[in-house]
């Protein structure tokens, strides 16, 4: 007769039938507290009797405190979100809701979503000066950014992700320009509405006319004087 499977909050090893015993290895501190809090947090939490014997590097105070604290972070996004995350932002945000979960609800879960963003521009551009200036400029102002470095490179961003309000977009760049970059993205239905600032430091003369741009900025930039077209374009940042 086949034992009904417990949950017992160790993912690498899956459920188990209960009185299973099973053998896990450690290198840190930290490995051993991910496996054992969680493990001991499903047996709580399906109303079993857990008996947790301590030795170091652990003390009895140190395994009642980390079950007190045990909370998990689930990250939920409907679609991939791809973008130019603003690392020490994302950190605090992180650090913030643990800190509150272990202080205010110790041992609940937190669900975060992640949603791609109206107010997106997406910069093409070789340049990585220019590529990370426009980028702290924008995201300063509280938009979101997305960074290619050649018309290849986004077009298949722009086809496998959610579309941005707007593109900044360099001509002279290698693999793919400018001026390629915008024939393809006219011909394509789900692209060309996208409007197109020219951000260049070339001639800019009736080629760039004939693009049907939305507008014109002639490098090098002074970084805010994009900002009212950008917002024209993608509205107010959040």
């Amino acid at each position: 007769m086949s034992m009904p499977l417990r949950p017992i909050g160790i993912p690498a090893v899956g459920d188990l039938p209960w009185g299973a015993h099973f053998c896990q290895f450690y290198g840190e501190r930290d490995d051993l507290v991910d496996s054992l809090v969680p493990y001991f947090k499903a047996g709580l939490e399906n109303n079993e009797h857990c008996l947790w014997v301590t030795s170091e590097p652990f003390r009895a105070s140190d395994a009642r405190t980390m079950l007190r604290a045990a909370c998990r972070l689930h990250v939920k996004a409907d679609a991939p979100v791809v973008g130019h995350w603003d690392r020490m932002r994302l950190e605090q945000v992180v650090t913030n809701l643990l800190s509150n979960a272990i202080k205010y609800a110790p041992g609940t879960d937190i669900e975060l979503s992640v949603e791609g963003r109206d107010d997106t521009a997406a910069l093409v551009d070789d340049d990585v000066g220019i590529n990370d200036a426009l980028s702290e400029v924008l995201m300063e102002e509280g938009y979101a950014v997305v960074v290619t470095t050649n018309g290849a490179e986004a077009l298949r961003y722009l086809r496998e992700n959610t579309a941005p309000s707007l593109i900044l977009l360099d001509l002279m760049m290698p693999v793919m320009d400018g001026y390629e970059f915008r024939e393809h993205q006219r011909q394509d239905p789900a692209l060309g509405r996208i409007p197109v600032l020219v951000l260049s430091a070339g001639h800019l003369g009736e080629r760039v006319t004939r693009m049907g741009v939305a507008g014109v900025f002639k490098k090098p930039l002074a970084l805010e004087s994009p900002l009212a077209a950008i917002e024209e374009h993608c509205g107010p940042p959040a």
